[in-house]
């Protein structure tokens, strides 16, 4: 789980404990409320570990699956959950605004989603006993937001590669599967759609 410490990664972490599993928390900041949601899971029966990772390099996602494999010995669900917005329009924002965004919300899931492909693969994970990533997205990615020009851009990018032929021929072969449109339902409610 990107993202893990806090909003939605804080919500689903204790939910996959109450539901038995391990949850791997990843964080950037405040190592308080990673350990928190750490210790949510554990009273709600599961087990998990706190990992800080920068999911705008590579390097520190696939480090992210190694020690997921190496704590609990397999991976059967990613979460590509970490997001930032600057809340800068076009004529404001700079470079680095426009990395930082694209990066976290773009460049992350999509590394994400290929380590933890190459980890189910060495699973042999098969249709019958499938890997799953998970791409939490936004109404965003197809309802442009004012203000937030990179973020829409990200998301939409987010919810259209797993689309791709490229992937589906990979997603089909290998024995996992990518649901790219978890969306979030605004203005203030906490459930989740899964909209394909």
């Amino acid at each position: 789980m990107t993202g893990g410490n806090t909003g939605i990664g804080a919500a689903i972490c204790p939910a996959a404990g109450r539901a038995g599993a391990n949850a791997v928390d990843d964080y950037m900041c405040n190592d308080a409320a990673a350990h928190e949601v750490g210790e949510q899971v554990r009273q709600a029966g599961g087990n998990a570990i706190a990992v800080k990772t920068d999911v705008l390099r590579p390097a520190e996602v696939k480090k992210l699956v190694t020690t997921a494999v190496g704590a609990f010995g397999r991976i059967d669900v990613v979460v590509n959950n970490a997001g930032i917005v600057t809340g800068k329009n076009i004529l404001d924002s700079d470079e680095g605004d426009f990395n930082a965004v694209i990066g976290t919300n773009l460049k992350g899931p999509y590394f994400g989603c290929k380590y933890a492909a190459e980890q189910f693969i060495v699973q042999g994970c098969t249709a019958a006993d499938p890997g799953v990533v998970i791409n939490i997205s936004s109404v965003h990615e197809f309802w442009p937001m004012p203000g937030n020009n990179a973020y829409c851009v990200a998301k939409g990018g987010c919810g259209c590669w797993p689309e791709t032929p490229v992937w589906n021929s990979v997603v089909s072969g290998c024995g996992w599967s990518i649901l790219p449109r978890v969306l979030v339902i605004p203005p203030s409610t906490s459930r989740l759609r899964q909209t394909r």
